[in-house]
């Protein structure tokens, strides 16, 4: 029980009839259903699904294996040994399925870059400074071939990816020719590099926009909208161009219909 003033009155009012038992905030042995539900919210907090009866298989299937794993079987939630079949219509969720393997179909990434290094960069021990910065993202298998090059003394950077989208799992995949890595590990390289005299590209760092990062729900309505939209600064805490694995808080993801321009985001 929570102990609020109004809660606390009406049992001081009533000991004749009440008997209260304080219990502790988290109490799994008094409270077995404490662990089945810590278990289920690790499941489920960053899931991306199709519709909502795959949610509720991967919830059934997780008290399951709580439920073996605790010897409490049906005892502790009443659930069935196996859950009822469940056949979610397509389009449910707003995700339209169609073509082989039950494709979701195409999807935009856009990505929108602010605070960008500056033109010029130390060169490394020994190394002559870099002068003519510049930043693109890379194609997936042919790294020489960048899209749209972009000074690193910009004001902001732009860049939309056309992908597809498929179910994976529970979850979704999205694919498309600038999308490098593995099912459960894509990702986009934001490749740095200086542009020689020759005209040149000498790619000295790489930044990867690492999908993973991006929160299952906001995924799956980027799907259903068209769009998903990573906002970020290119600029390190050194001052240098960012590099390495870039996550939230480092970038901002959020859904948005495809339609809409973005003009004046950035």
């Amino acid at each position: 029980m929570h102990l609020v003033a109004p809660l606390r009155e009406f049992f001081e009012a009533n000991t004749a009839r009440l008997t209260v038992f304080q219990l502790p905030a988290f109490a799994p042995d008094l409270n077995p259903q404490e662990g089945i539900w810590s278990l289920v919210k690790r499941g489920i907090g960053n899931l991306a699904v199709l519709a909502a009866g795959r949610r509720l298989r991967r919830v059934a299937g997780l008290i399951r294996r709580g439920q073996r794993s605790r010897g409490d079987e049906v005892a502790v939630t009443g659930l069935p040994g196996r859950p009822p079949e469940l056949r979610p219509a397509d389009g449910a969720a707003g995700v339209r399925r169609g073509g082989p393997g039950g494709e979701t179909g195409a999807v935009q990434i856009r990505i929108e870059a602010v605070d960008l290094p500056g033109r010029s960069c130390p060169g490394g021990p020994g190394a002559p400074d870099l002068l003519d910065v510049h930043v693109a993202v890379q194609r997936r298998e042919r790294p020489g071939e960048l899209l749209d090059l972009h000074p690193g003394d910009a004001a902001s950077a732009v860049w939309t990816l056309e992908c597809t989208a498929s179910p994976l799992g529970e979850g979704i995949d999205v694919k498309g020719p600038y999308v490098q890595g593995r099912p459960g590990q894509r990702f986009v390289y934001l490749v740095w590099g200086n542009v020689e005299a020759d005209g040149g590209f000498t790619m000295f760092r790489r930044a990867k926009l690492m999908f993973d990062g991006v929160d299952g729900r906001v995924l799956a309505e980027a799907v259903a909208a068209g769009r998903l939209v990573g906002r970020l600064g290119l600029t390190d805490v050194k001052g240098l161009p960012l590099c390495a694995a870039v996550r939230p808080p480092m970038v901002a993801w959020s859904a948005e219909s495809a339609t809409e321009v973005g003009e004046g985001r950035v």
